[in-house]
C-alpha cells in the first residue's frame, strides 16, 4: 500500500467507517466534481463543453476504483485497527 491510490482508498475506508454506501457515495460525488472540472476547463479554453471518446474510459475507471475502495473497506472492517496499524508501519 505505498502508492497514493491505495493510501487514498484506505483512508476514505476509515472515514467512512468501513460503509461500502458511504464509500459509493464519496466516489459518485468525486466523479461529478471531476465532471464539472472538465467541463468549466473545456468551456474557459474552447468557449464549448464537449463529448469525446475519454468520457466512458473516466466512467470505467471510476467504476474500477469503487470496486476497490468496497474492497478495502472489507478489509478494513475484517482486520479492524490491525490492518491500519500495519499498513501506516508500511508506510514510515
Amino acid at each position: 500500500m505505498n502508492n497514493p491510490l491505495s493510501k487514498l482508498a484506505l483512508n476514505l475506508a476509515i472515514s467512512t467507517g468501513g460503509d461500502p454506501f458511504k464509500t459509493t457515495g464519496a466516489i459518485c460525488l468525486f466523479y461529478v466534481m471531476f465532471s464539472v472540472l472538465e467541463s468549466t476547463i473545456e468551456k474557459l479554453i474552447f468557449n464549448e463543453a464537449f463529448a469525446h471518446a475519454l468520457d466512458p474510459v473516466f466512467v470505467v475507471m471510476f467504476i474500477f476504483y469503487t470496486y476497490y475502495c468496497i474492497d478495502v473497506c472489507a478489509i478494513w472492517k475484517r482486520q479492524g485497527c490491525k490492518f491500519v496499524n500495519e499498513r501506516a508501519e508500511e508506510n514510515e
